[in-house]
């Protein structure tokens, strides 16, 4: 067996030993939360498994919540549209809280969750 045939066959049973070296190693699977304005907080609840992320976000704006919108992405992404805009978000490991940005020009603004164990979402995720 040649040397590269050798390094290509130790590189393939790693990888399916140990999983795809982009594979992510800490999970957004919760319960999220983030103020977002003036008067309003959002709310994430998240599922993952490997890099798909699904779940729903909801917005409580004067202690009304807005109906569950559908959220997706691919780990660290994570995107939904709400209000005719869409947020940009991206899971940072380090600080453990996803942020982005929601909105174009002058109706941008930018959002952290962080973690809580108060759900906003969860009695309506799907």
């Amino acid at each position: 067996m040649s040397k590269s045939l050798r390094l290509c066959t130790a590189l393939l049973v790693t990888t399916l030993a140990c999983g795809s070296p982009n594979s992510p190693s800490e999970s957004v699977t919760g319960d999220w939360m983030a103020p977002s304005g003036h008067t309003d907080s959002w709310g994430l609840h998240l599922s993952q498994s490997g890099d798909t992320i699904v779940g729903v976000t909801c917005v409580f704006n004067f202690a009304q919540q807005t109906p569950t919108i559908p959220v997706g992405g691919q780990y660290p992404h994570v995107r939904f549209t709400y209000n005719n805009r869409t947020f940009d978000g991206k899971y940072e490991k380090d600080r453990d809280q996803i942020a982005g940005d929601v909105g174009t020009g002058l109706d941008h603004f930018s959002v952290r969750f962080s973690r809580t164990d108060k759900s906003m979402c969860a009695t309506n995720a799907p």
